[in-house]
């Protein structure tokens, strides 16, 4: 027990964490169709990447959904979109991503489903 508790004594702050870096990722690709500010762009995403790096070091794993079958354990699903070249119940789009940390789920990724028709 003590050692799950170390394990997971981040969780709390991670899932605090995410909301920012939510907001922070809006941010960014907002600015990225504003060419004048493509340093300003370039920083930031540096910033982003270490942060992400950080995250991942800490054991926090990023779920990425896009192309993968829906899966109630791992995605919330907020809305089906119809694309007959792809599978039915696989994922479109990650409207925001979900994480991990290690096998506990801290959030799940809210997606767009496939509904073929």
């Amino acid at each position: 027990e003590k050692e799950e508790a170390i394990r997971f004594a981040n969780a709390g702050l991670f899932e605090k964490l995410l909301p920012i870096l939510d907001n922070f990722e809006l941010g960014l690709e907002a600015a990225r169709g504003d060419a004048s500010a493509k340093g300003i762009v370039d920083g930031f995403s540096m910033v982003h990447r270490q942060l992400g790096d950080f995250l991942v070091a800490c054991g926090l794993q990023p779920i990425d959904a896009v192309g993968q079958p829906f899966d109630p354990k791992l995605h919330e699903a907020l809305g089906h979109e119809t694309d007959a070249n792809q599978t039915d119940g696989v994922v479109l789009k990650q409207l925001r991503r979900g994480f991990r940390l290690a096998d506990r789920l801290i959030r799940p990724s809210s997606v767009i489903v496939n509904k073929v028709v």
